[in-house]
């Protein structure tokens, strides 16, 4: 008795203590010296905690020394044995019912991309097969006590009173209304009274059959597949794409054809009634259907189109033509092939797709058009639908205007400081300047009026100052103009702006403000040269140290006019009202 009792205490220490502190030096001897016997004696009947699995260790020996260990303890394998060790039972996971916990570990340490072998075993030797048990509440027919069977026909009694209330209220109610039971009240009385009708007749017969109803917990059985965890990781990624257009075909399709039928009943899908009724309400309410969708549903059940025929007796879509245009290979033999394909079924919103080499990726429309932007191609431009591009190197860009398409891929450095290049109207140019091409608006005189991007736009950062002639010097002197600029009334002002820039409007005010109380300040306004000159409505001409005045396109408040100004080193801008016909302003124009 006190040899057994000491073994108990031996294997209990086995099953809840494997420990990998310095491994016990017999057992690690035996283990290389494929002694399986004497490992298996040490552990087993000597109480050896220890875990020592070598990459010489097979399986099934491991099995003999250590019993359930590693079943019971998947994670250990990783953490105890030699990856060698591992690596060779990863070639016999998932073969095995008893090992399933051994299983999961062994995938869950994979991308799921590589889950492939595992998920042949696992349908050849069905181990998603199996049962379990479970607790559930069973009713039985116990004998009842003398004293149970003496009051039973009393409450037997009590309740057939309670019936026959219900019933006379309810004929009451339907003599006065043949409708009554159609009516809240009415149907609430029916369903009471058949309710109590049954609870009545059970115990009746219970009562003299001198039984009761009796509520006892059992223990039950019930299918399970054991590797749901396991399957809703494989459906998550699955599920982000089963809809991508290219890719799908090879590993993806026999991942999937393996959840599929591992899943059963129990996959995660929408099946094949729900993909129907998405397709049908999408038609109806637009009478086109995404191809993604029909593509997915197509993947999952290959004869939806069938089905979706003959609920509605309208060829839609084609099962086999969809795989079939979806089933382009992608690899280093078609590398640079370009396919585009229409995003719904009737051919709208059409998307261009380049194979790289490895996998299809999806095309900007101009890429399709001018061929895929690289290295070589770096400095490359063109126009596509009236819009610019220019090929960076990597991808094609969109250019904001035709100077800056004029520019594009040209050098500004100190060989070409001061050259101009100029649009085909000859309304703008960009002029290389410190290193950096700089805007130049160029009035009708051909002058270049210095400009410069401010919050979102590009402003004349000096006056326009044509000659026209309703233009005016203030105090009608020619040496104000040359030092302040001309001036304008609002009817003139509004056609000097080239093509391509146009006079300001309040909005335009609103983000020029905004830049200007964000400007970390410095000694030079950023607006441009002060002090500004004006003309008011009462005929005086008027020089400002801090405020400089522009016309503006009026808005429906009647705000013509601009301000900006600086004082003490902070600056403002905002707009007003002021009399059109009888106030002169300068001019600065924005880019369009």
């Amino acid at each position: 008795m006190k040899v057994k009792a000491i073994r108990l205490v031996v294997a209990t220490l086995f099953a809840s203590n494997f420990c990998l502190a310095g491994i016990h030096p017999g057992l690690k001897e035996a283990i290389d010296n494929n002694d399986i016997k004497k490992a298996e004696s040490l552990v087993k009947k000597m109480g050896v905690t220890d875990v020592y699995c070598p990459a010489t260790l097979s399986w099934a020996d491991a099995k003999k020394i250590y019993g359930n260990f590693f079943i019971d303890n998947p994670q250990k394998m990783e953490t105890l044995c030699d990856p060698a060790f591992v690596s060779a039972y990863d070639q016999v996971a998932c073969t095995n019912k008893a090992e399933v916990s051994l299983c999961m570990e062994r995938i869950r340490a994979i991308p799921v991309s590589e889950w492939q072998p595992y998920l042949n075993r696992m349908q050849k030797n069905k181990l998603q097969v199996g049962t379990e048990s479970f607790e559930a509440v069973e009713i039985v027919k116990e004998k009842m006590a003398p004293d149970e069977k003496k009051n039973c026909a009393g409450s037997v009694k009590a309740q057939k009173m309670l019936l026959s209330q219900y019933e006379n209220e309810l004929q009451k109610g339907l003599a006065q209304n043949e409708n009554f039971t159609s009516s809240n009240e009415g149907a609430s009385l029916q369903h009471t009274t058949d309710s109590l009708r049954v609870e009545v007749s059970k115990n009746d017969n219970n009562c003299r059959a001198g039984v009761k109803d009796v509520e006892k917990i059992v223990t039950k059985t019930r299918a399970r597949n054991y590797l749901t965890p396991a399957l809703h990781v494989l459906f998550k990624y699955l599920e982000g794409i089963v809809a991508q257009p290219f890719g799908f075909e090879g590993k993806n399709k026999q991942l999937l054809d393996s959840y599929l039928q591992l899943a059963g009943n129990e996959s995660e899908f929408p099946t094949e009634g729900a993909y129907i009724e998405t397709i049908t309400k999408a038609y109806s309410d637009a009478a086109d259907v995404d191809d993604n969708l029909v593509l997915a549903s197509c993947r999952l059940f290959p004869k939806v189109d069938k089905e979706f025929h003959k609920q509605f007796g309208l060829e839609l879509f084609s099962c086999e033509k969809t795989l079939e245009k979806y089933s382009v290979v992608c690899n280093q033999l078609s590398r640079e092939l370009k396919i585009e394909l229409p995003s719904t079924i009737n051919g709208y919103k059409p998307v261009s797709y380049r194979c790289n080499g490895e996998s299809w990726v999806v095309m900007p429309a101009m890429e399709y058009e001018l061929g895929t932007c690289d290295k070589k191609k770096k400095g490359e431009k063109a126009i596509v639908n009236d819009k610019y591009y220019g090929c960076n190197g990597k991808e094609w860009v969109q250019l904001s205007s035709e100077i800056e398409y004029a520019t594009y891929g040209k050098v500004c450095d100190a060989s070409t400081e001061g050259k101009t290049i100029k649009n085909a109207k000859k309304s703008t140019a960009l002029v290389c300047k410190s290193g950096k091409w700089r805007y130049r608006m160029i009035d009708s005189e051909q002058n270049l009026i210095q400009s410069r991007q401010i919050g979102n736009l590009v402003w004349n950062v000096e006056n326009v100052s044509v000659k026209t002639p309703d233009s005016f010097c203030p105090a009608d002197d020619e040496k104000y103009c040359k030092e302040l600029s001309r001036l304008y009334h609002y009817e003139d002002a509004k056609n000097l702006c080239p093509a391509g820039w146009r006079l300001p409007n309040t909005e335009d005010v609103k983000d020029l403000n905004e830049a200007m109380v964000n400007r970390v300040p410095t000694s030079k306004a950023q607006f441009g040269k002060y002090p500004g000159a004006f003309r008011d409505n009462n005929g005086n001409d008027n020089q400002s140290k801090s405020t400089y005045f522009f016309w503006l396109n009026e808005d429906a408040d009647g705000l013509v006019a601009g301000k900006a100004f600086v004082k003490n080193g902070v600056e403002r801008a905002t707009s007003l009202a002021v009399e059109e016909s009888s106030w002169g302003l300068p001019i600065r124009c924005v880019r369009e």
